[in-house]
Parts: C-alpha cells; sequence; structure tokens
C-alpha cells in the first residue's frame, strides 16, 4: 500500500486540491470471472467483447467538501485492464442514488461496482468515486451532499486527478482520453464534473466525450414539477434527502428541521440519513408515497408561490442548464421515466445547444421506466464511447480473434438493420444470429458468401439490448445491437 505523509499533504495542499492518502489492490479479475458477473447480472453471454483481465484498487483521497479548502476524506473504487501494451484512457462512472455508506464501488458491495469493472475490461481505467458520505467516509460528514454540484464535481474530478498519478506510478499510463458517464444521479454529476473541468481546470483535461443518462440537470423546474405533484412518486425519499443535505451544505433552509418536515418525518427522516446504515429503497418505504406531504403545508405553500424561497434558489443554484458544454456529450434518456422526468434531458439539450455547445445530441428510448431505460443507457454509452477511444491492440497473435470485417449500422435501430461483413480469411462463411438478454435467439441465417451486405428487419423486436453475432467454424464476432423505438 502506497501512502503520503502529513506533511506532504500539507506541502501539496497548494497545488492540487486532492491528494491520495492510500490505495491498495483488493481484488482481481480473470476474462472468465467477468464474464460470470456479467450473465449473473442478466445479460447474455457475449454482449461485451471482454479483452483484458482486470485488477481492482481500493483508492482513499481528500477532496473538498462545502468549500475549496474545506477537505474531507473520500473512498472510490478503480478498476485497471492488466497487461495492456499502451496507455489507457480514464472513464469516470458516477453511481446512482444511494443512502447506505457501505454499499459503494470501494467497498464491493452493491452492483454498482460492477458496472466500472465489465468497462474496464474493454480497455479503460475506470475511476468509480462512492461521493463525499459514502463508503470509507469522513466521520466529520453528517450526511452525502446529495445533487450539489460543487461538491460530487470535484469528488469525481479528484477521483480522476488520483487514477492519473496510480496509472503512472503502476507504469500503464493514461492516453490523456477522459470519458464520463453516470445515470441518474450519476448522470447530473456527470455534467457537473465535465462544466467544472472545462470552466476552470481546460488546462488540466480535456473531455473526449461525456454520457450523462437521465439525471435531474434541471433542478428548480422539471424535477421539482414531478416531485412537488399531487401524484405518487416511486422514491419518495429523494425530497428529505435534498432538504437535509442542502441544509448541512447552506445551513439556510430552517433553524429546526420541524420547521419544514412534518410529524413523525421530523425525527424519522434525519435518523434513517444521518445513519448511513438504510439503503434508499427502504427510507423510500418509510416515505409517504406523494413526497410533499411529509412537508409542513406552510413551506409547501411557500415555495410554490415564493419564486425566492430558500430551497427554490439552492436549487437554481444547482441546477445545470445554463453553461456550455465544449467537448462531446450525448444525453440519454426515456420519456416513460418515472423517477427523473425526461424533460430534465430535453430541457438540457435544448439550453447547451442554444448556448452553442458544438457537439450535443440526444438519445430517447422510449416508453420505459427508470429501471429499464438503463440498459439501453449504459450499452449506447459503451458504444458512444469506443467509437471514439484510441485502441491498444494486443500484439499476441493467439488473442486475436479470426473475426474478419464485421459492421453493423444504424446502431441504435428502430426498424431494420444493416449488417456487412468481410472474411480476413479463407473458411467457412458462417451466419448472423441475433440473441436477446435472456439468450433467446430472434434471429438467424446463413451467409451466402464471404463478403455479404444483409438488410435484417427488426420491428417486431421490442426495445432493449441484443447480441447480434457472426458465428463461423473458426470464430465467433458479437456486437451489441440497440433496438429502441
Amino acid at each position: 500500500m502506497r501512502k503520503f505523509t502529513l506533511g506532504l499533504f500539507v506541502l501539496l495542499s497548494s497545488i492540487l486540491q486532492a491528494q491520495i492518502i492510500s490505495y491498495e489492490k483488493i481484488d482481481s479479475f480473470t476474462i472468465s470471472e467477468l464474464e460470470d458477473i456479467l450473465t449473473d447480472a442478466g445479460a447474455p453471454s457475449g454482449l461485451i467483447q471482454m479483452e483484458y483481465e482486470v485488477d481492482y484498487y481500493r483508492v482513499i483521497y481528500l477532496t473538498p467538501y462545502r468549500h475549496p479548502d474545506s477537505l474531507v476524506q473520500a473512498s472510490a473504487g478503480l478498476a485497471i485492464p492488466r497487461n495492456t501494451d499502451c496507455p489507457v484512457p480514464i472513464a469516470s462512472y458516477a453511481h446512482g442514488t444511494t443512502a447506505n455508506q457501505l454499499k459503494g464501488a470501494s467497498t464491493k458491495a452493491g452492483g454498482q461496482w460492477e458496472i466500472g469493472t465489465i468497462f474496464a475490461s474493454t480497455g479503460y481505467a475506470v475511476a468509480m468515486p462512492d461521493y463525499i458520505g459514502l463508503g470509507i467516509a469522513d466521520p466529520k460528514v453528517v450526511i452525502h451532499p446529495y445533487q450539489h454540484a460543487f461538491s460530487q464535481s470535484n469528488t469525481s474530478l479528484n477521483m480522476i486527478r488520483a487514477t492519473e498519478e496510480i496509472l503512472n506510478e503502476l507504469e500503464v499510463g493514461f492516453n490523456e482520453q477522459l470519458f464520463l458517464y453516470g445515470y441518474s444521479q450519476g448522470g447530473y454529476a456527470v455534467a457537473a464534473t465535465q462544466r467544472l473541468i472545462e470552466e476552470e481546470y481546460p488546462d488540466e483535461y480535456t473531455v473526449t466525450a461525456a454520457a450523462p443518462m437521465s439525471g435531474a440537470y434541471d433542478m428548480a423546474g422539471a424535477q421539482v414539477d414531478l416531485m412537488a405533484s399531487d401524484s405518487v412518486y416511486p422514491t419518495p425519499g429523494y425530497l428529505p434527502y435534498i432538504i437535509l443535505a442542502y441544509q448541512d451544505q447552506y445551513g439556510t433552509l430552517y433553524d429546526s428541521v420541524s420547521q419544514i418536515l412534518k410529524p413523525p418525518y421530523d425525527s424519522l427522516m434525519p435518523a434513517l440519513f444521518y445513519s448511513k446504515d438504510y439503503s434508499i429503497g427502504y427510507i423510500n418505504n418509510q416515505s409517504t408515497p406523494v413526497p410533499k406531504h411529509m412537508v409542513m403545508d406552510s413551506t409547501v405553500t411557500n415555495f410554490t408561490n415564493n419564486p425566492n424561497h430558500p430551497l427554490r434558489v439552492l436549487l437554481e443554484e444547482n441546477e445545470m442548464l445554463n453553461w456550455t458544454p465544449q467537448g462531446s456529450v450525448k444525453l440519454y434518456y426515456c420519456t416513460g421515466d418515472d423517477q427523473v422526468s425526461y424533460v430534465n434531458s430535453e430541457r438540457a439539450y435544448d439550453s447547451w445547444t442554444a448556448n452553442g455547445a458544438p457537439d450535443v445530441t440526444k438519445q430517447d428510448f422510449g416508453n420505459l421506466d427508470h429501471t429499464a431505460c438503463a440498459q439501453l443507457c449504459f450499452i449506447s454509452a459503451k458504444n458512444f464511447f469506443d467509437g471514439k477511444k484510441t485502441d491498444c491492440n494486443t500484439t499476441d497473435v493467439s488473442e486475436i480473434p479470426l473475426s474478419g470485417k464485421f459492421e453493423l449500422f444504424p446502431n441504435p435501430a428502430s426498424e431494420l438493420v444493416i449488417v456487412k461483413t468481410e472474411q480476413d480469411y479463407t473458411g467457412e462463411s458462417g451466419k448472423i444470429m441475433i440473441f436477446d438478454a435472456l439468450g433467446k435467439v430472434h434471429f438467424e441465417k446463413e451467409m451466402s458468401s464471404e463478403k455479404e451486405q444483409m438488410l435484417i428487419d427488426i420491428s417486431n423486436l421490442a426495445p432493449g439490448y441484443y447480441v447480434v453475432s457472426w458465428v463461423r467454424e473458426a470464430s465467433r464476432t458479437n456486437k451489441q445491437l440497440v433496438i429502441s423505438k
């Protein structure tokens, strides 16, 4: 384990906002083990073409909490592909909402760390910050600063810095390509991190591509409209989470929590969130189905009618609309999202393009709820990144599949998809097969020659992610296909 001394902390604090306290390898995975993780999660075999074994590290570092000088301890997981023969890109993964402190990447508990580890097997060093107050947290932190742009963006940036340093120490190296991706709260964190890097540290990093997915970017608009309605909301605990977190950060919402939350929630919610022992699912079940029913009626009325209400002001301060992304950005979302209104993504797209952002696109996967939407978003984001990543090809001939040339487009697709193949060796032409996430075969057709272009009708397939497989006697090549409607 590698550690800095306290004296070096002080010396470096004038140079960097984050310092590594320690890092250590806590696990490693073969390709076979990684494939088992993927299939155990319900994905079909071959959904992702894994190239590398992965070493998994726990990282402890310092990062700002309430302001630039308020350094606290944060933790993260770090997945590094093993035995690459050139420097690798860094992908920073921002996870979704959690309240249980120990369900994080640094502890390898919960499922979020698996997403980054699988990603790493394809040639990325994946930094997975727990966020402040989660993971192996600083005891000074009362509650994770939920949906707080400053702390979440700095936590991600400083883990990126730590990752670059660790890659250099391990003699893996960083190829200067930086990718940002995250879902739900993580989508918000991606936007905040890209904004921080481009506005304050453009000489340090360039964001190669960012994939903010189903995030609450319009905090004071679209998300308030969803959470403050009279309808049942599937994750009502998000509202007291924001209230308690913003009070901890700013101290301007109340003198006593009973001024804003009704009994018994004025005592129950602080107890649940401050303990950090309970999952957000458990807290949602302890909440009222309509979130605002936990809030004092007078507060709801004041918030609704007063544009200068302290909570509204803080939500506006933390929104992600009024800036101009410079790197390549693709927003992913679903119009059927029941937790984070799709309007957040559409308003972000409209605002960023109106501000003059040079490369912002969007992908709507249709009427899927928040959970189902995630699968399509992650697969599509990886395809988006892979198209921009500088590959580090192995020189070991035994590891190179006899795959020939295999193209699949458009992707995502909704009605038709074109498959193009060209053998690079003499052999059987093979066949094309399409599998769904459960491994069911939906299409199978023999190839007629070693060079062929095949048009496939996919209009009868449900939205989701699929594997298109080119199967020959000597090899098999898989590509992901995302079907959206």
